[in-house]
């Protein structure tokens, strides 16, 4: 088949390009508020219609799923971790489709390529979520201490976990529970460890 024959398959959905990544561990949610910069292009041309980079403009910020943008920026931003910058590129269908949008700017039918970085979630920047991770691994740390120390609270945990390489390994998996996502306002804890845990909103944001 010679090169001329050649046509890009139609793109169908949102193609996630990592270009930094992030803490690898914190996701948001639907629900959740983030703050992000973001660079829009047309896939065609490479052309910037908007950008939030732009001199005066600050990032923007929205609150996933409640189509406050374009629904393919929420299947994206959804992929990513905080800190992350990666590249989104978007199908017509779930951008702007037949009817195009920014006042003319985007055409109907245009597939988008979105720089995203994803800056904050729930107004918590890497920053402070480093320093909370700082704490519930203190927590942890703690909680085996004690565990080594106390005989009465060894001796319940031991029935809870069976050995204290089942108890560390419990203390692991609540620590990486914990860091893997920032709940919304007012959303309920953990039932298991929200007692004992420290939680994201006790952390402000940097």
């Amino acid at each position: 088949m010679g090169r001329e024959e050649e046509s890009e398959a139609p793109l169908t959905s949102v193609v996630h390009e990592v270009l930094r990544p992030g803490n690898g561990i914190t996701n948001p949610r639907v629900g959740n508020q983030v703050t992000a910069h973001y660079v829009g292009t047309l896939k065609s041309t490479g052309k910037t219609f908007d950008s939030s980079r732009t001199s005066g403009k600050k990032p923007i910020r929205f609150r996933i799923g409640e189509d406050q943008v374009i629904k393919g920026c929420e299947i994206g931003v959804l992929q990513m971790t905080l800190g992350e910058r990666a590249l989104l590129t978007i199908p017509s269908k779930l951008a702007y489709g037949e009817s195009g949008g920014g006042g003319g700017i985007v055409p109907p039918n245009a597939d988008l390529v979105f720089d995203v970085e994803l800056l904050e979630i729930e107004g918590r920047s890497l920053t402070a979520i480093k320093r909370y991770e700082e704490e519930v691994r203190k927590w942890a740390a703690t909680k085996l201490s004690n565990f080594d120390s106390d005989e009465k609270f060894r001796a319940k945990r031991l029935k809870e976990h069976g050995s204290r390489e089942g108890y560390e390994a419990f203390l692991d998996k609540t620590v990486m529970e914990k860091l893997k996502w920032v709940p919304p306002p007012k959303a309920k804890p953990d039932a298991d460890t929200a007692a004992e845990a420290p939680q994201p909103s006790e952390v402000a944001a940097s």
